[in-house]
């Protein structure tokens, strides 16, 4: 597995972009530049959920929501909106007062 992900690693790495936009031999033919996979997304205009976090799970798991759902949101054995907003808001109420405890 430990390998697997460092492969991985390696073969999505941002830098590859650089490396094969500054080869020299960039635009001749038969040359086989290694991109990342993010390349193939945006070749084909599929929009890629980036996100800056903090760690904060419950903030990360939230965005991703909020990407999942900007066209509309599944009804599938899912928890409510009210329910979401509900836990939502205590979260936020928690992190406040440990915020005001910390101070």
């Amino acid at each position: 597995m430990k390998s697997r992900l460092e492969k991985y690693k390696a073969d999505n790495d941002l830098c590859l972009f650089k490396d094969a936009n500054t080869n020299e031999k960039l635009g001749q033919a038969n040359l086989e530049l290694k991109y990342p996979i993010t390349r193939f997304f945006q070749e084909y205009k599929t929009e890629v959920f980036e996100m800056d976090h903090d760690g904060e799970k419950f903030e990360m798991f939230e965005g991703m929501r909020v990407y999942i759902e900007r066209e509309g949101r599944p009804f599938n054995y899912l928890n409510s909106v009210r329910h979401l907003n509900r836990k939502r808001e205590e979260n936020l109420t928690q992190e406040e007062a440990t915020d005001k405890q910390n101070k």
